[in-house]
């Protein structure tokens, strides 16, 4: 059976899930107010993100089937599907030596890494020009640098969306392509993450195959809505705005994260 606190951190979890902001820095953060150890709460984090996962593939849904059913057509949605393919297995082989060998020097360089992120996003607020047609097909290099940065984002401190989308949208691309890139290539991480992570916990006893289920729906319908608003939200604001919430985001995740 699960306690109040499991529901609590679950909501928070699935609402903070798809914004630009590091989720394990707002359920390390609220789980010491609730009397978790941070290595508690990180354990429920991941095993979260199956739910989170799992939402990606009905909010995009369309994309995904268009995705598959022309992946021998050479031309792209967003971007290259071959390149999409060799980014994802790039992510994978960084993130997870980085995963096993991480050290907590680590911390630190995400923060600096963050912050170095943020104050690019700022400048290039100012840059941007209002109504500037920005690109709509993102490159195989860029689509490369994604991937490495979605490795990267394993070590604590680094905010996924925060790094993939703000380097995208530091690279012009328009933010509704830069979101969705962001969340296609997440998506496979986080289910594997989550699918491992509810293994070991339901295996210990930590939680009950029941319990489990629950909270993965609760996070699944949150998430849903989380993606939904944070994709409405960059299809209707000018790219110059986006960039400043984005780097808002990210500093406040930092902030965050060393709180906790």
């Amino acid at each position: 059976m699960f306690r109040l606190e499991d529901v609590i951190l679950t909501i928070l979890q699935g609402l903070a899930e798809w914004w630009p902001i590091s989720s394990s820095a707002v359920v390390s953060f609220a789980s010491l107010k609730l009397g978790y150890s941070i290595e508690k709460s990180l354990e429920y984090a991941l095993s979260l993100h199956l739910g989170s996962g799992l939402a990606v593939l009905l909010v995009f849904r369309k994309d995904l089937i268009m995705f598959f059913e022309g992946f021998s057509d050479k031309s792209a949605i967003y971007f290259n599907k071959k390149s999409y393919i060799y980014s994802l297995i790039l992510s994978f082989l960084v993130a997870l030596p980085l995963y096993l060998f991480i050290k907590e020097l680590w911390e630190l360089y995400g923060y600096i890494t963050l912050l170095i992120m943020a104050f690019g996003l700022l400048v290039t607020t100012f840059l941007l020009e209002k109504g500037r047609g920005l690109k709509k097909i993102v490159s195989d290099k860029d689509m490369l640098v994604t991937g490495l940065l979605q490795g990267i984002s394993v070590l604590p401190g680094f905010s996924r969306k925060g790094l993939t989308t703000g380097y995208l949208i530091i690279k012009e691309y328009e933010p509704e392509i830069a979101v969705k890139v962001s969340f296609l290539l997440g998506a496979p991480a986080l289910i594997s993450a989550g699918l491992y992570n509810s293994y070991i916990l339901v295996k210990s006893g930590e939680l009950s195959l029941s319990t489990m289920v629950i909270l993965q729906t609760i996070v699944f319908v949150l998430s849903v809505v989380s993606a939904k608003s944070f994709l409405k939200f960059s299809q209707k604001v000018n790219a110059r705005f986006f960039t400043l919430f984005l780097a808002i985001f990210i500093i406040l995740s930092v902030i965050l994260e060393s709180m906790s």
